[in-house]
């Protein structure tokens, strides 16, 4: 080999070797701290939760979405009240419920969540946090996907996608008031069927239900 082809070889060696150290030098996200949060239930139907952390009002609502089969799902929403004192465009007196979506890292936007479940795992599921002794501190929204693989019943990694409150104060366009933005996205360490037990063995979360056990996840 040749002297200019061993040291671009070495050069190379060398830079990936660089990146993979800083990358693993560089501290977790401050969202992936979900020890300093409180899980916040949601029940099917309507849900009176103060998403802003502001005392003002604001609706979850959860509706099931029957299939039929193994793959029925979850549905939700998220809600705010404005009024034309707060947001001028409103041309009302009384006060408007408007949507909460959810923007991923593309700008692509979502007006809900759903879930996605099989009859042995969920491949799509979603948990809400607040942070701990926090009343006044906005929601979190951490979304939990696993790739589909094969089959409903493939273990595979699952992607933690975060999702923040974000406020328009600037009212840039396009934009509603209110909308969570996504802030990171993180795989899972393990393998998993199901999407709830990597919510609880990665990010430790105590899910409120209990979890079945699927003979997969063991």
């Amino acid at each position: 080999m040749s002297t200019g082809r061993l040291l671009l070889c070495r050069c190379v060696a060398f830079s990936s070797l660089l990146a993979a150290s800083i990358s693993a030098s560089e501290p977790p996200h401050p969202a992936r701290d979900v020890e300093k949060m409180q899980l916040i239930e949601i029940n099917n139907g309507l849900n009176a939760i103060d998403i802003e952390g502001d005392d003002s009002s604001g609706l979850v609502f959860q509706a099931h979405r029957e299939n039929y089969n193994a793959h029925s799902f979850e549905h939700v929403t998220f809600y705010h009240r404005e009024t034309s004192a707060e947001n001028p465009s409103i041309n009302s007196d009384k006060p408007v419920w408007s949507v909460i979506p959810f923007f991923s890292g593309e700008l692509k936007e979502k007006d809900s969540l759903e879930t996605v479940q099989g009859a042995d795992c969920r491949l799509r599921d979603w948990v809400v946090l607040r942070k701990r002794g926090e009343k006044r501190a906005p929601l979190t929204v951490i979304v939990a996907d696993r790739d589909f693989g094969k089959t409903y019943v493939d273990k595979r990694l699952v992607t933690f996608s975060v999702y923040r409150l974000v406020s328009n104060r600037d009212e840039s366009p396009g934009f509603p008031a209110l909308y969570f933005s996504q802030v990171d996205q993180f795989q899972s360490k393990q393998t998993y069927c199901d999407a709830d037990v990597a919510l609880r063995h990665e990010l430790g979360l105590k899910l409120k239900f209990p979890l079945e056990r699927n003979g997969i996840d063991e």
